[in-house]
């Protein structure tokens, strides 16, 4: 099972980054948890369950109940029986107080309201749950888009890491080489060191890489490194989105991402949802972690949040 998160970021914070404590978010959690189902329909209500905090962020679903009309065939008389439900959307969310991000699960459905008046109604119960004096008060969250950080993995490639493992690239354009070394004085790129009568060909090796190439991953054998490789560096002086880099440095290993996606697909491992065994596994994917998979463990479940679904 797929699911996937909008990354969103909140517009006008009247809240400090510095100053979040753990204790705020757990003053906003126990918010969320007391305060009743909002809407003027009983079937049409919505509201927080299943918060709770882990570190520096919070999670939990945010709920909409919403009528449905199923129908059903009787075999016998054959005809068609329409029977009116009350049925649940349950949208994960994950917040992260301290970057002003949220994550908000997407869903599609006839039935359910649209994705920007569900953001709304978020805002909108969020802010009682906050209180008219109390931290995170929000107007509202907007979409984001890609957000490329190229020079941090530049910087880790050729600074920081001591040796280079793994390397994810995506967007490769020629221009991009030829930019760079028009910024650099007409000097080459130092592909080989410090064999110079290689750079020329080795620039048009990669001008034409950057030309021909969408993706590419490598991954370096068993104690060897792609720091100084010449081959390697082509591909990162085309690349526009350096997507992943895993190296070490002072003998630990490090993964770090170059780029931060306004949408994250997580896939669950598990017919069923549980959001209290699988949090860690989910915000260790939202963090950059290489834990794409989620196995579902004991089931726990706490009285108080699931009366608010019945």
């Amino acid at each position: 099972m797929d699911i996937t998160l909008n990354r969103l970021i909140a517009r006008g914070p009247l809240w400090s980054a510095e100053g979040v404590t753990h204790q705020d978010i757990d003053k906003l959690v126990l918010g969320m948890l007391t305060l009743p189902f909002q809407g003027d329909e009983d079937d049409r209500k919505y509201g927080f369950a299943h918060c709770g905090r882990k570190d520096d962020v919070l999670y939990g679903m945010f709920v909409q109940k919403f009528p449905k009309t199923i129908t059903d065939y009787n075999p016998e008389t054959k005809e068609e029986i329409n029977q009116a439900i009350r049925d649940t959307g349950e949208y994960l969310f994950v917040f992260y107080p301290k970057k002003y991000e949220l994550y908000l699960q997407a869903k599609r459905s006839y039935d359910l309201p649209g994705t920007t008046e569900i953001i709304k109604r978020f805002v909108g119960v969020m802010k009682l749950a906050v209180g008219a004096k109390g931290k995170f008060l929000v107007s509202t969250f907007d979409y984001t888009e890609d957000e490329v950080d190229r020079n941090r993995i530049l910087d880790i490639f050729y600074k920081e890491a001591d040796t280079v493992t793994e390397l994810e690239l995506e967007d490769f354009d020629r221009q991009l080489i030829i930019d760079q070394k028009a910024a650099r004085g007409d000097k080459y790129q130092t592909y080989f060191n410090p064999i110079d009568e290689y750079q020329p060909a080795m620039e048009a090796a990669a001008l034409r890489f950057g030309s021909n190439t969408e993706k590419v991953t490598v991954k370096a054998k068993k104690n060897e490194s792609f720091k100084k490789d010449p081959i390697v560096r082509a591909m990162l002086e085309g690349s526009r989105k350096p997507v992943r880099i895993v190296y070490k440095k002072d003998s630990e290993i490090h993964t770090e991402y170059g780029i931060t996606k306004k949408k994250e697909i997580i896939t669950i491992e598990s017919s069923d949802f549980d959001l209290e065994n699988q949090i860690d596994g989910i915000l260790a994917r939202l963090e950059g972690v290489d834990t794409l998979r989620l196995t579902k463990t004991n089931n726990l479940k706490n009285s108080n949040q699931t009366e608010l679904f019945e």
